[in-house]
């Protein structure tokens, strides 16, 4: 409250507590993850997919508190479902680019599986800064390929 000019009154007024403040903090990143990933694309390809891609990389980049909060969700089981959420739509969507017709039990399997390969993809490029994000589309997409192809 202090750091942000505001009463505690006021702060309690508008979040209730520092919980519910959390985790609309929460629903705000992810909502600009999401927002950013899709950027008004006018259609799901290829092509869309590695710069979608690129932008998470970039934000989580951008945002080193996000991708920590990614890793543990501050240990809050409430942001950990809105972020699992946030990994479900993103399963959806990659299936959706990846898969003709209905997926698969084992494709949707895999690309929830490619998604805790990228949370540790990221840890990686935060962690390793000669890691670069070209790289890191490159070597996701094509792990994404060999996942859904190989099951």
């Amino acid at each position: 409250c202090a750091a942000a000019d505001i009463s505690r009154p006021l702060f309690e007024h508008y979040y209730g507590t520092k919980k519910a403040y959390f985790l609309r903090v929460v629903e705000h990143a992810i909502g600009e993850l999401e927002r950013a990933v899709i950027a008004d694309e006018p259609a799901l390809d290829s092509e869309v997919f590695q710069r979608s891609l690129r932008r998470v990389f970039m934000f989580m980049r951008d945002h080193p508190a996000g991708a920590a909060l990614v890793q543990g969700a501050g240990g809050v089981m409430e942001a950990q479902h809105l972020i699992q959420a946030s990994r479900d739509r993103t399963a959806d969507l990659v299936l959706a680019i990846m898969v003709k017709g209905e997926p698969t039990p084992q494709q949707v399997t895999a690309a929830h599986c490619w998604n805790g390969f990228n949370d540790n993809l990221i840890g990686r490029l935060a962690a390793d800064k000669t890691l670069s994000i070209d790289w890191a589309v490159d070597y996701s997409t094509r792990m994404l390929k060999v996942l859904i192809d190989d099951v």
